[in-house]
């Protein structure tokens, strides 16, 4: 079987191939660590959530080890829908499907998208909530609503992110993020 090799406890991309993966997205981020993880780039791990939440991707063992691949049929299925329904179909994976673990984190009972979601938006006033610099902010975040939620809340459109430069040591650095009309919307 052809697929991305995983490792081994929580399935995760390699290492070696996050950079390029990040160089890869429509809006890379920048960090300042020398050895970043999967969970080091939000993005990415955002959308490893999703594609293992949808079913599009799925773990198997295989002698070389566990390789993740794409499920051809929920492939196909995927490619009958319409934009519309692929954004919904996205966001419903995200929001009532997914799990931390599925990306290696912990969780606890009512770690839910949507609750996540809805306190992060209540900390966010009108003109938008700066972190970069705020040490209570940048530690908050980290555990609520957690860096990924973060990136899933810019890709779905929720809320714009202004990125911070990189800083030695340190991952991805957010400067102010603000709710979207859409966000506010829906």
């Amino acid at each position: 079987q052809y697929g991305i090799p995983v490792s081994g406890k929580h399935e995760l991309l390699p290492m070696k191939s996050l950079a390029q993966l990040n160089a890869r997205l429509t809006h890379p981020i920048e960090t300042g660590l020398k050895r970043p993880q999967q969970k080091s780039y939000p993005h990415i791990n955002g959308l490893y959530l999703l594609l293992r939440a949808t079913g599009l991707g799925r773990v198997v063992s295989a002698q070389t080890g566990r390789l993740l691949l794409l499920d051809d049929a929920a492939l196909q299925s995927w490619r009958n829908l319409n934009p519309t329904e692929r954004y919904f179909t996205l966001l419903e994976a995200w929001l009532l499907r997914s799990r931390p673990a599925i990306v290696g984190e912990h969780g606890v009972l009512l770690d839910v998208p949507i609750i996540k979601w809805a306190e992060f938006f209540r900390r966010i006033p009108g003109p938008g909530l700066p972190i970069a610099g705020n040490k209570d902010q940048e530690l908050r975040i980290t555990y609520s609503p957690g860096w990924y939620t973060v990136a899933m809340l810019e890709s779905f459109g929720f809320i714009v992110v202004e990125d911070d430069g990189p800083e030695g040591g340190k991952g991805w650095r957010i400067a102010k993020v603000r709710r979207t009309p859409f966000g506010r919307a829906m």
